[in-house]
């Protein structure tokens, strides 16, 4: 089962505290360097959040972001 959390806009997820897992279905950004990299679906998650997997979309093919390397996260509000 998928859960929804309602996020405020453009909400860090290194300021996000309650199960990671919880955000599996959740529209976000990914930013590096202080550019957009992408935007899609969190579909998983590590529970400590240093991994973050975006579901693929279209001709985008499914992604993994190591937060230490540099990538930020954002989320935006509401599900898929």
């Amino acid at each position: 089962m998928t859960c929804y959390v309602d996020v405020p806009a453009h909400r860090d997820l290194a300021s996000f505290d309650k199960d990671w897992k919880q955000l599996i279905g959740t529209r976000a950004e990914v930013h590096h360097g202080g550019k957009l990299i992408r935007a899609g679906i969190i579909d998983d998650i590590m529970t400590d959040s240093g991994i973050v997997w975006l579901a693929s979309n279209g001709v985008e093919r499914r992604v993994l972001y190591d937060i230490n390397s540099g990538y930020q996260i954002r989320l935006l509000p509401g599900g898929p």
